[in-house]
């Protein structure tokens, strides 16, 4: 897995500086309190982002204490699912290894049987 892989989202924005789009960027965007270059930069930037553009268009037509209620139900459902993922991924090691044994321990099996199959029969 690679170093970009490996980053962890702990909030549907991203770390601070993973994303061009800060929560309270968008929030001052959803709310028409940037200057009008910011909001153009935004607008451009949502232009190339096909994903975030269509989720700023489903929280535009939210009220905008409904859209910081609706942000934090976000994040707090990506958490769990993350937490989920994470053991999830553990339990697949411990699989592995159960695997790893139990094919350890027939192979001992079958060699014990073949010598003593051939102690038998000298």
């Amino acid at each position: 897995m690679n170093e970009q892989n490996k980053i962890e989202i702990e909030d549907i924005f991203g770390k601070s500086g993973t994303t061009d789009l800060s929560q309270d960027k968008m929030m001052l965007y959803l709310e028409g309190k940037l200057s009008a270059t910011e909001q153009h930069d935004i607008e451009l930037w949502l232009d190339e982002q096909s994903m975030e553009a269509d989720a700023i268009e489903g929280l535009k037509t939210l009220e905008a204490n409904e859209t910081k209620s609706t942000i934090t139900k976000l994040n707090k459902r990506l958490k769990k699912s993350l937490k989920k993922a994470k053991r999830g991924r553990k339990n697949n090691n411990v699989d592995k290894f159960n695997l790893v044994a139990v094919a350890t321990v027939l192979l001992l099996i079958i060699l014990a049987y073949i010598v003593i199959k051939f102690a038998i029969t000298k």
